[in-house]
């Protein structure tokens, strides 16, 4: 408990801080498990199934730009450690690092 005399135009100056440490603590409380996870190759598989199902990417035509070239395929999997692959036309792609956009079908565009 903190015990002080503040001052009125003062009190947001401890009552901020304060509230950001504590929305701070509870992310952290809430992300426990998952970092628990972390240690072992089973918790690592479950998070990664969990991501899996999770990626609305997977089996949608995407547009991958990398830092030298771009390519367009369909988002196909998420590697263990979470990249996403990208099938280019028979040819399996790993994209670690990247800006990846969802691509539209002509339907889809004249739809909107």
């Amino acid at each position: 408990m903190l015990r002080d005399l503040y001052v009125r135009g003062k009190y947001r100056d401890v009552i901020l801080p304060m509230t950001v440490l504590r929305r701070l603590d509870a992310l952290l409380e809430a992300m426990e498990p998952r970092v628990g996870d972390l240690g072992t190759a089973s918790g690592r598989i479950r998070q990664a199934g969990d991501l899996r199902a999770a990626c609305t990417t997977i089996g949608t035509r995407v547009r991958v730009d990398l830092a030298n070239e771009w390519f367009e395929g369909t988002a196909t999997d998420l590697t263990p450690e979470g990249h996403l692959v990208v099938d280019v036309s028979g040819t399996r792609r790993t994209v670690v690092a990247g800006d990846v956009v969802h691509v539209r079908s002509r339907e889809e565009a004249d739809r909107a």
